[in-house]
């Protein structure tokens, strides 16, 4: 989550240390809070036009029980519409759940990731990845976006990841790209990722244990069309940096060779010691350098274990929070002032809590009028009468539509599975669950409501405007490729 400030350098200036912070821009906040409170407005009149409804909820198991579906004369937990404007902060005493975890994380991982930026780690980082991958630097946006891609599918890692999102608009900056290719290389790879779900725990898993199947059941359908979407995925990335992501300093080495980091063009010693490989920026890189892969460790070991799957968030947060404070300290030898990048960071990414208690504000009302459940079931009725490839279709766009209502991915599988898999559909469970994946994960990177969306749009500086012109045709062409996959799943009796 970073905002990279626009680079006016002469060619043998060494940068700004303060060049690269860590900040939501002032304009993006604007714009996103100013959407968002719209959704509130609408959702709260649906809630005064939809009559309310609900269904009767298992007490053991959460679960909707069939049949149980009744309308409502009037919902006693209507929200009047001053508390509308009051709802993003409701939230935060609707009891302890997912969204304060999300919440502690966001802010944690903003202070320590501000660490490593503060003390130059993040630049020292960048100089052995760019010397590393300069004659193949293309390859390295193949590399990245499968590495995000598989994060995603198998470990169902989205706010997590975009947390790495400082190190690839830097990386985009020294490669000579923009910043929007960077943002692409995590953000659109992520997205990308969770519509092809392998193993992730928090979607297909708890799907599949609803329906009563193994996770692993159908994996290699699933497999074929992860790698295509891999590949088409990174050939757009490429495509965009050669064509229209070449930054103001691009060509060679980028703004890498620009600055005589890969090609010193002078001995002058006292210059550029940010960007040349000495031994204190060596020391800074083999530091951070094992400070991430060790996060990426514990990643890879909580996503894969199904006990510390349930508490992935927390357990990130926490080494994000040891690991830097122990390594910002190894190197910058100041408790004092790692505290201080700490508290700057967490202030830094405080505007993404609003978004995200506002994000949260939409299901609080929506779910207060009893207008969610009405919806379900007027979008789910009478669909055991219809052919299997309309069915398949219809199961994508009710999931697709409720996500303006529910972010959660868990959520919407704990609150729509049971219901689409006990109306006796004219697909098999299979179908079910990858159109439901297919729908699920179209929000990650289009839905104007998303707050992950909106907090990595607003770090990196892009209108969410800029955003949908620069992807929406690569995007339409993914959705339409899931759609077809989706039929083709029908086809064969996946």
């Amino acid at each position: 989550m970073i905002f990279l400030k626009k680079l006016k350098l002469k060619i043998m200036d060494p940068p700004d240390p303060e060049e690269i912070v860590l900040k939501i821009g002032k304009r993006s906040i604007i714009l996103v809070v100013g959407f968002l409170l719209a959704i509130i407005i609408a959702v709260g009149i649906l809630t005064f036009v939809i009559t309310p409804g609900a269904f009767q909820i298992c007490p053991y198991t959460g679960e909707i029980i069939e049949g149980s579906f009744e309308f409502l004369p009037y919902s006693p937990t209507r929200l009047s519409p001053w508390r509308w404007f009051t709802a993003p902060f409701e939230v935060l005493f609707d009891g302890f759940g997912i969204l304060h975890g999300l919440i502690a994380f966001i802010l944690i991982a903003g202070g320590a990731l501000n660490i490593v930026i503060k003390s130059d780690g993040m630049k020292a980082l960048m100089t052995i990845l760019v010397k590393k991958f300069k004659k193949a630097k293309y390859s390295l946006i193949w590399a990245t976006t499968l590495f995000f891609m598989l994060f995603a599918a198998f470990f169902g890692i989205f706010e997590e990841g975009i947390m790495l999102l400082p190190m690839m608009l830097i990386l985009a900056k020294f490669m000579g790209w923009k910043k929007e290719v960077g943002l692409m290389i995590c953000l659109l790879a992520l997205g990308v990722g969770f519509m092809m779900d392998l193993t992730n725990p928090f979607t297909i898993g708890l799907a599949s244990n609803i329906a009563g199947i193994s996770v692993i059941d159908g994996i290699w359908f699933r497999l074929i069309g992860f790698i295509i979407l891999w590949v088409a995925t990174s050939s757009f990335i490429v495509w965009y940096a050669k064509r229209k992501g070449k930054g103001e300093i691009a060509g060679g080495g980028g703004l890498a060779s620009k600055l005589g980091m890969i090609h010193p063009v002078h001995n002058d010693t006292s210059r550029g010691n940010l960007f040349s490989l000495t031994q204190e920026n060596k020391r800074k890189a083999r530091i951070f350098g094992f400070f991430f892969i060790s996060l990426l460790v514990v990643m890879i070991v909580a996503g894969a274990v199904p006990f510390f799957s349930s508490f992935l968030i927390e357990i990130i947060a926490g080494s994000f929070l040891v690991g830097a404070f122990i390594a910002g300290f190894l190197v910058i030898r100041s408790l004092k002032k790692v505290g201080k990048y700490f508290l700057q960071g967490v202030i830094a990414m405080s505007p993404a809590v609003f978004i995200i208690m506002m994000a949260q504000a939409i299901t609080f009302i929506a779910d207060r009028g009893n207008i969610l459940h009405p919806l379900i079931f007027n979008l789910s009725n009478g669909l055991s009468d219809v052919s299997p490839y309309v069915a398949a279709l219809t199961v994508f766009g009710i999931v697709m539509l409720t996500n303006f209502f529910i972010p959660s991915g868990s959520a919407k599988v704990m609150l729509l599975l049971p219901l689409l898999l006990a109306i006796n559909l004219p697909i098999s469970s299979q179908v079910i669950i990858l159109a439901f994946i297919f729908g699920d994960s179209f929000k990650n990177v289009i839905f104007p409501a998303n707050p992950p969306l909106l907090i990595a749009l607003g770090l990196s500086g892009i209108s969410y405007g800029a955003w949908f012109k620069k992807t929406i045709f690569f995007q339409l062409c993914i959705t339409s490729f899931l759609l077809g996959f989706l039929m083709i799943a029908v086809a064969i009796g996946y």
